[in-house]
């Protein structure tokens, strides 16, 4: 099933916000060099907080998340120029 809610909507999906929360986790414990350029709890960005981003999210019948998409605005400041440019050089 496809479920897709907005940051201010996360807590009519609270399983499923939590399973984006722990991926995001994983990724940050298995990369640690991208800790020292988010805040102290990387797996809820600031993006998330400011910007009421939409997740779009795909989950399995046994209530497996599967994967997840998080749709972020594209004017003003952007996770990609702001925080990932120096990751991609020549960006």
């Amino acid at each position: 099933m496809i479920y897709h809610f907005s940051y201010n909507e996360r807590n009519h999906f609270p399983e499923i916000y939590e399973k984006i929360l722990y991926s995001r986790r994983g990724f940050f414990e298995k990369n640690s060099e991208w800790n020292d350029f988010f805040h102290k709890t990387p797996e809820e960005a600031r993006y998330d907080l400011e910007c009421n981003p939409l997740y779009i999210v795909a989950v399995e019948d046994g209530g497996d998340a599967v994967a997840s998409v998080r749709i972020l605005p594209t004017t003003g400041p952007t996770m990609l120029r702001q925080d990932f440019a120096p990751f991609f050089k020549g960006c």
